[in-house]
């Protein structure tokens, strides 16, 4: 049992070898045929054609690669603008985010300045009408002004008492002259 598990290792042994060997007798087949230049011959069958279509395919590959360079410097260009573009709006923001900040607060004190010269000028109005009536009170008060009315009172029923009077003259001497 021993003896038939030591030669089936052999055999496997001999199967790895060979088929490593194998292995690189081909690699080494197929990199030699791939190191091989081609043949005068085959050279010249490669024909116009193909070295046109070679010929073709560098120049497009030319192409693109210019193009490629110009999208990539365009593209550049873009982001180098946009940057800066962002800068200016974000300094533009803050600027304008400042100056409204200052103008709220520039009209929240005009707001509080109305308000108190609307209370000073309410306070002067009640001022001026309460010394007003103070004056009218010490006016009507004094003596001289009593008596004045008085004797106004007095002159004025004696001018309605002459009045009545004289209409009644004037309607006696009226009545005579027809």
């Amino acid at each position: 049992m021993e003896n038939y598990r030591a030669l089936e290792d052999i055999k496997d042994f001999e199967t790895l070898s060979l088929s490593q060997a194998t292995d690189f007798t081909l690699t080494k087949k197929k990199t030699t045929a791939a190191n091989k230049l081609p043949t005068l011959g085959t050279a010249m069958m490669m024909g116009a054609a193909e070295s046109q279509e070679t010929q073709q395919l560098k120049e497009e590959n030319e192409r693109v690669k210019k193009m490629m360079a110009s999208l990539q410097e365009k593209l550049t260009q873009s982001l180098q603008i946009k940057s800066q573009l962002a800068e200016q709006a974000e300094g533009t923001k803050s600027q304008v985010s400042s100056q409204v900040e200052e103008l709220k607060q520039k009209l929240e004190a005009l707001r509080e300045e109305r308000d108190r010269a609307v209370e000073v000028g309410e306070n002067i109005r009640k001022e001026a009408q309460n010394v007003k009536m103070e004056l009218q009170k010490k006016v009507n008060q004094l003596t001289q002004v009593t008596n004045m009315k008085k004797m106004i009172q007095d002159k004025n029923s004696k001018i309605a008492d002459l009045r009545e009077r004289l209409s009644k003259y004037e309607a006696d001497v009226g009545g005579d002259d027809e």
